[in-house]
């Protein structure tokens, strides 16, 4: 089963390989119920939204990181890249951007769409993976189909003794029907 939400309505938070949703416990509400409750929900469903690569979008991140050039021979310092122009990688994280409102936010500012259910909401990076198919780059003003998934959500004690629930998604970002870029968080 797919949902399908437009990048305008619909943000899914872009980190990478695994994020730890881990708070001290005063409930009932275990962390194997927790990420079963995850499971059930996303179990086999991928949520799909499509974006195009915006050349200001990319403008305003280069200057951000203080990269004028962002390809060689590509100053972006007074206007943005041209279409076509490969993004750098890691780019990709700047596009499909919370659009929600505040009160549809977690407290750090990011989708809840794969939070672990209270009180597990607080969330931790935990670690990634990103790989980039040989020969086919993301580029300014492709239209990128994003396409994520639940792959684990898994109960974990904490070093303080405190339990947490480790969740991790995929997602996968494609251009024209081919995969580009492979985003585990």
């Amino acid at each position: 089963m797919a949902l399908v939400r437009s990048s305008h309505l619909f943000h899914l938070s872009h980190h990478c390989n695994r994020f730890c949703n881990s708070q001290i416990r005063h409930t009932s509400t275990n962390a194997a119920s927790a990420a079963e409750q995850l499971l059930g929900t996303f179990r086999g469903r991928t949520i799909s939204q499509t974006q195009r690569l915006d050349p200001g979008q990319v403008q305003r991140l280069s200057l951000t990181l203080g990269r004028t050039n962002l390809q060689p021979g590509v100053d972006i310092s007074h206007g943005p890249p041209p279409e076509g122009t490969p993004l750098p990688p890691g780019y990709h994280l700047v596009y499909f951007t919370p659009t929600g409102l505040e009160n549809e936010l977690g407290a750090d500012g990011t989708d809840r769409t794969f939070n672990a259910p209270h009180p597990f909401t607080r969330r931790v990076w935990a670690g990634g993976r990103v790989a980039w198919e040989k020969g086919r780059e993301l580029r300014v003003g492709d239209q990128v189909v994003e396409k994520t998934r639940l792959l684990a959500a898994e109960p974990k004690v904490g070093r303080d003794g405190g339990e947490m629930v480790l969740v991790k998604v995929r997602k996968e970002f494609s251009v024209r029907g081919e995969l580009a870029v492979v985003d585990d968080r």
